[in-house]
């Protein structure tokens, strides 16, 4: 069960999201409609927008108010990096992860597991399907 609190952060972490949504949309497209600068300077605008601005504010706030870590300074500091993604195959199909980090390698490795099994012949949802998926 979850708790009166737990749902109250639940809603304020779902009106922060949505709120975060509508103003990044809002600053890509006053971005945009100003027609100034590249691609890459309207997506460093957002992503200062996001990530030192008043996204980052409530981000913050939130974290202040339900005893979190985050700081302003964590916020303003996070650097993104692109990264060699973990590769793994079924059938026909190549699926890409991310690294270990998040747990990317799991789809993969689960699905070469699978590779070999008829899951067809064994009826979808049969006690023997759902037994041999989880």
């Amino acid at each position: 069960m979850v708790s009166k609190s737990g749902c109250l952060k639940a809603r304020f972490v779902n009106r922060l999201r949505k709120e975060a949504y509508e103003d990044c949309t809002k600053k890509c497209e006053s971005d945009r409609c100003t027609g100034g600068g590249s691609r890459s300077d309207g997506l460093k605008a957002v992503r200062n927008y996001f990530y030192k601005g008043p996204i980052a504010d409530k981000i913050v706030q939130l974290h202040k108010e339900q005893e979190g870590l985050f700081s302003r300074e964590d916020q303003s500091g996070y650097r993104g990096f692109w990264e060699k993604p973990l590769t793994g195959s079924y059938g026909d199909y190549t699926f890409y992860a991310n690294g270990t980090w998040t747990q990317g390698a799991v789809v993969p490795m689960a699905l070469q597991i699978l590779e070999n099994i008829d899951l067809k012949s064994m009826g979808h949802n049969s006690p023997e399907y759902v037994h041999t998926l989880l």
